[in-house]
């Protein structure tokens, strides 16, 4: 009994650590886009500006 709880807690760790390493994933890319469009909008506004 005690082996099988352990591994379902193994398993719950892992799955927990999975999930919060997706979510992680995608705030990070939606993050870096987010940067990206502004970075690309202040280099079109320096271009406007005659640079």
């Amino acid at each position: 009994m005690v082996d099988d709880d352990a591994r379902l807690d193994a398993q719950g760790d892992i799955s927990d650590l999975l999930g919060s390493i997706v979510e992680w994933y995608f705030i990070y890319s939606n993050q870096e886009s987010v940067v990206r469009y502004l970075f690309l909008k202040k280099r079109e506004q320096a271009k406007g500006k005659g640079k």
